[in-house]
C-alpha cells in the first residue's frame, strides 16, 4: 500500500497513514482502503521515524513555549 494502491482491490483511495493503536517496541503504522477497508500493518523505516521524532520536538517546543508566553505575560501584567 506504500506504492498509493490497494492490493486487494486495486482503487487508490487510501486513508492517510498513522500509528497503530497496539506498539510494541518498533511501533506499528497502519494505512486503510477507503473501499474494501483491507489494512496493511508496516514498521516505519528510518525517514518516517526521523518525522514523526521532529513532529514530537515541535509539539514539545510549542507546547512548553505556549506555557512560558502565558507566564511571561501573567508576571509582566502583575
Amino acid at each position: 500500500m506504500k506504492s498509493g494502491k490497494c492490493p486487494k482491490c486495486g482503487i487508490i483511495s487510501l486513508t492517510t497513514e498513522r500509528k497503530a493503536r497496539f506498539q510494541g517496541t518498533e511501533g506499528l503504522m497502519m494505512i486503510s482502503c477507503t473501499q474494501c477497508r483491507y489494512v496493511e500493518l508496516y514498521v516505519p523505516d528510518v525517514q518516517e521515524k526521523s518525522k514523526q521524532k521532529r513532529n514530537m520536538w515541535l509539539i514539545h517546543l510549542s507546547i512548553w513555549g505556549s506555557m512560558f508566553a502565558i507566564i511571561f505575560v501573567s508576571v509582566i501584567a502583575n
